[in-house]
């Protein structure tokens, strides 16, 4: 079993992997900017760490085997998405990680969400990163959906996107596919997104 670090620990992805992790037998560290609220898991070796400074990130880091590099903010994304992504990498190169996995979103080659830009810019940093790499890119959570929906309810009036369309999937799915990617050896191409995987470094 390896050891791994969970970044965005406390996000609804987050809990998800770090729950399936755990559960097949991984030991598992996770960085939140939150403090550890006492209602995560207590085999979860917890790290308060914030990527927009680094701060408490190459403590993490240490000793570490494999990043599943979840943390995301769409409301920072350059402070977050793209400088965090690459402090991130940076310290797991210091650290020798053998493996990045980084879970991304569908579609985001053309389309012109700032967000979405990001998390682009962010997969090509992980692309030329020098370490074994692979990249999960997802559809966006039932959860999200929900709370646009949700959000809609509570308005006189209906809001409508013209030509915007959903195919959501359960959070616990990807999470699933990336706790998989952890002991995949080889490149392959996910139901739900593109999966690729570098060759080590020589």
């Amino acid at each position: 079993m390896k050891r791994i670090l969970v970044t965005g620990g406390s996000g609804t992805l987050g809990r998800s992997v770090i729950a399936q992790l755990l559960a097949v037998g991984h030991q598992v560290r996770a960085t939140s900017r939150r403090v550890r609220s006492g209602g995560e898991p207590a085999r979860v070796e917890w790290f308060q760490s914030d990527l927009r400074t680094g701060s408490g990130l190459q403590t993490a880091l240490e000793g570490v085997e494999v990043v599943v590099h979840c943390a995301t903010n769409p409301a920072a994304s350059r402070r977050v998405d793209i400088q965090g992504t690459e402090r991130v990498l940076e310290g797991a190169r210091a650290a020798s990680v053998e493996h990045f996995i980084f879970p991304s979103i569908v579609g985001i080659d053309s389309h012109p969400f700032r967000h979405y830009r990001a998390k682009l810019a962010a997969e090509k940093l992980v692309e030329r990163s020098g370490l074994p790499w692979t990249i999960l890119r997802a559809t966006q959570f039932h959860s999200l959906v929900d709370q646009f929906l949700t959000a809609q309810s509570r308005l006189p009036w209906i809001f409508v996107l013209s030509g915007l369309r959903f195919q959501s999937v359960n959070v616990d799915e990807v999470a699933a596919r990336l706790v998989r990617c952890v002991a995949e050896v080889r490149a392959e191409r996910s139901p739900m997104s593109a999966v690729r995987r570098c060759s080590r470094p020589r």
